[in-house]
């Protein structure tokens, strides 16, 4: 109910239903209101502590977004675009 998926009738035959139209409602809507914003990734900065580098990684090493990093973000961002396009009506 927070995410304003639902809302509750109290009293006898009471229960849920939907807070707005089944077709406004997307599968990326219900994924949040469950999990919250969560990314499927979490970037560790695994490459500043490669066992080649010992204790002292060159500064190359840690700059910029990391290449599994920017792989991960865009396929992040085309998941939820995948979500986002179906409804739970479909």
């Amino acid at each position: 109910s927070k995410a304003g998926l639902v809302r509750s009738i109290e009293g006898k035959g009471g229960g849920f239903q939907l807070a707005k139209p089944a077709e406004h409602i997307t599968v990326l809507d219900v994924v949040n209101a469950i999990d919250g914003d969560k990314r499927i990734f979490e970037c560790r900065e695994i490459r500043q502590r490669l066992a080649v580098f010992e204790e002292h990684p060159p500064e190359w090493a840690c700059e910029g977004i990391c290449g599994v990093r920017s792989v991960m973000d865009m396929a992040q961002q085309r998941m939820e675009e995948a979500l986002g396009q179906h409804t739970i009506l479909d």
